[in-house]
């Protein structure tokens, strides 16, 4: 026997990613690994060249994003778990899209653990006092 075989991820969860997302995400976590984003979420920033921009958001389980809309597009791939977003439900495998038309808020289902990889092509405008202080520095 030998030493128990660890996941190769910070989050064991994420041993059930696409075989394409492991080395994107083990060169993520080893470059700037996760950051906290918000109350209950945390995001690998994946680096994808060009103006998308690409991260795998983990979401505490009854943990909710801001409210906000889109400059662009925003592709939602729910990896692990699920979520809702007001719009629909989502979990492994599914994909929401959304636009400049959508405010939403996806918030992570209550019996457990929710990882998404989200790809915008523009970026995110935020509600409320975070859509403030958005504008105020610029974003």
């Amino acid at each position: 026997g030998g030493a128990p075989k660890q996941s190769p991820f910070a989050y064991s969860e994420l041993i059930k990613v696409p075989a394409v997302l492991v080395d994107a995400i083990r060169v993520a976590e080893a470059a700037t690994g996760w950051k906290s984003q918000a109350s209950g979420i945390r995001g690998l920033r994946l680096d994808v060249g060009g103006r998308a921009r690409a991260e795998i958001l983990r979401i505490e389980a009854g943990a909710a994003t801001p409210r906000h809309t889109h400059k662009g597009q925003e592709l939602t791939l729910c990896l692990v778990g699920g979520y809702s977003d007001g719009i629909g439900s989502y979990g492994p495998g599914d994909v929401s899209i959304a636009d400049p038309s959508i405010t939403h808020q996806p918030r992570a289902d209550d019996d457990g653990v929710c990882f998404v990889l989200a790809v915008t092509d523009a970026g995110l405008k935020f509600e409320g006092v975070l859509g403030a202080i958005q504008k105020l520095v610029g974003g």
